[in-house]
């Protein structure tokens, strides 16, 4: 690979906690690159995904992550996400996504333009986005300019097996979300969850769904003190939290099952990662002070 693009240049990494992220990281590692890892907090992330963050950070990059967020709306207990769905009195929706807008790509091209007077340098940012992930990324170019850096996506080629088999020769094991079905990970849950994810992430969290019921009916009120008429007050499209909830837990149509099967499928996949023979049979991490075990890694068998 031409890394004449770099030319000196200070080089950001984006990592979220999911596998392509990871999976970039280490690919710059293997490069023999210097470059600083940056992590864009929500406040409204899985509390296995902080974790796992300082698992990479301790553990596997053996260099900080960067925290980056979005200062103005982190005053309080909630800051993050529900903070800035209080302080706007709406939530996110399909037309208007405040949550990626405010709470990811501000804090980020902020840092950028600090990182490009510090070094009197154009930075790069690396982020893990890979071409087979949607068709909205699969036109998406290697390289592409913006003012405050060059986005570089190295992994763009690559398929979930090429993910897989990094994660292996490096002996790291993936973000546990996803041996445990979670085809993604980020924001938990996401406002643009499909049937299946919601439904996943209630029976792995209902108290999520309660805090989720709490900040719609704070919503409504703050909306109805300040005589805002154009508040959005449900916090997934579709509907109140518990309409959904209503939806989600029916196994009543074919394209349910299909996303189910797909979940399956995906974290088998994805299991296969945590499987190798070079990693203990315990993986452990700590949440919330106390340490996590993740027994998995007794499996032997590989399934891609």
């Amino acid at each position: 690979m031409n890394l004449d693009f770099l030319k000196d240049r200070p080089l950001v990494a984006n990592v979220s906690g999911g596998k392509d992220s990871t999976a970039m990281a280490l690919f710059l590692m293997d490069l023999g690159l210097d470059f600083e890892p940056v992590f864009c907090d929500t406040g409204w992330e899985h509390e296995e995904t902080y974790a796992y963050l300082d698992y990479l950070e301790k553990v596997v990059l053996k260099r900080p992550i960067r925290r980056l967020r979005n200062e103005k709306f982190f005053n309080t207990a909630e800051g993050g996400f529900q903070e800035m769905i209080k302080t706007k009195v709406f939530f996110p929706t399909g037309n208007i996504r405040t949550c990626t807008l405010t709470l990811k790509v501000t804090p980020q091209l902020e840092y950028m333009d600090e990182v490009r007077a510090l070094h009197h340098k154009k930075p790069v940012s690396a982020v893990g986005i890979r071409r087979d992930e949607s068709q909205a990324r699969s036109t998406l170019d290697q390289f592409e300019e913006k003012d405050e850096s060059t986005i570089w996506r190295p992994l763009i080629d690559w398929k979930v097996a090429d993910v897989v088999a990094i994660h292996k020769r490096f002996n790291v094991a993936p973000n546990p979300l996803y041996t445990r079905g979670f085809s993604r990970v980020g924001c938990f849950p996401c406002i643009f969850s499909r049937k299946s994810e919601i439904k996943h992430a209630y029976h792995e969290s209902p108290e999520r769904f309660d805090l989720i019921r709490k900040l719609e009916q704070d919503v409504k009120q703050i909306a109805k003190d300040k005589g805002k008429k154009d508040a959005q007050y449900s916090f997934f499209k579709r509907g109140s939290v518990d309409d959904v909830l209503d939806w989600a837990l029916k196994n009543d149509d074919q394209l349910e099952l299909l996303e189910e099967e797909y979940l399956k499928v995906f974290s088998g996949e994805i299991l296969t990662i945590a499987c190798s023979d070079a990693l203990k049979d315990s993986w452990q991490y700590p949440v919330s002070g106390k340490v996590l075990n993740n027994n998995i890694l007794g499996q032997k068998s590989f399934m891609v």
